[in-house]
């Protein structure tokens, strides 16, 4: 079973000048636990993205709500401005307590 059929996007940004190359940063949900994981991966138009993980112990587990907010603004301010960035931090948070209230 490939790791990402367990799982479903939250959310994916990807460099809007990419050409025939990829930059991306993914968050997703854990169909069965609710528990968020996200990454980033970059690389040239032959493989595709995250085609190397092959188990979710290789994608990083959202649990801290600011590393998280860390490393998507490190990522993502190349390319988006700061609006854009906290609108996408805005429907992570939303994701990440409702996932929360869920499991509680």
């Amino acid at each position: 079973m490939d790791v990402f059929d367990e799982l479903e996007v939250v959310m994916s940004l990807d460099d809007p000048n990419a050409s025939y190359d990829f930059d991306t940063f993914v968050v997703w949900r854990h169909k069965k636990t609710g528990e968020l994981y996200y990454g980033q991966d970059s690389g040239c138009s032959c493989p595709s993205p995250f085609e190397r993980i092959s188990r979710i112990e290789e994608l990083s587990r959202l649990g801290d709500l600011p590393s998280f907010e860390r490393e998507l603004e490190a990522w993502a301010d190349r390319y988006f401005d700061a609006q854009a960035i906290s609108d996408v931090i805005d429907k992570i948070r939303v994701v990440f307590l409702y996932k929360t209230m869920m499991i509680l």
